[in-house]
């Protein structure tokens, strides 16, 4: 989408556990000591674990689920990996509005990331639908709950989820602008 910037490799690793429910563990490298989050899917447990792992778990269908801030680039990575697992459930976060120049009418909110340097920073956009959002500039920051769907479009060059706007408002930008890894 329009809003990036440069792409880097970089070390952070993803490794996926099966089992009664499939578990995604991130590592994230922040500065000398890496940083482990567990995201939780299907039967996964609610609670924190004892670890002091946070668990973002995919709830019911009808059941909000809130992106925190500081997590929403590991439910980037996961939603566009696999974003049957979202299909249908309603997700609540803040994102920052873009509206698409390569592809006209399509809206795209989503946050910038910075992986390892200021060099890398680029957009994670995902594309949106629904009233209310062509009254937000590019770059206004925005709360959004919206029902999670999995469609074909030719910026995702084949299926990926699209956020299905069900509430949107004007919000304060988030103590930390950009999401890092």
């Amino acid at each position: 989408m329009e809003c990036h910037g440069t792409q880097h490799d970089h070390q952070d690793r993803i490794q996926r556990k099966t089992g009664i429910g499939e578990q995604i563990v991130v590592c994230l490298r922040h500065h000398a000591a890496p940083v482990h989050h567990i995201v939780s899917h299907a039967q996964a447990d609610k609670r924190k674990a004892d670890d002091g792992q946070r668990h973002i778990r995919t709830g019911e269908a009808d059941e909000v689920e809130n992106i925190p801030d500081e997590d929403f680039g590991i439910w980037y990575v996961d939603v566009m990996d696999h974003p049957e697992r979202y299909d249908g459930h309603l997700v609540h976060m803040k994102l920052v509005m873009c509206h698409s120049k390569k592809y006209p009418g399509i809206d795209c909110p989503g946050r910038f990331a910075m992986v390892c340097c200021e060099n890398d920073v680029q957009f994670l956009g995902i594309i949106a639908r629904g009233e209310g959002m062509d009254q937000y500039k590019n770059h206004d920051w925005i709360e959004v709950t919206g029902r999670m769907s999995v469609e074909t479009h030719p910026a995702y060059q084949g299926k990926g989820p699209v956020l299905n706007i069900v509430a949107i408002g004007p919000c304060e930008k988030p103590a930390q602008e950009v999401v890092t890894f």
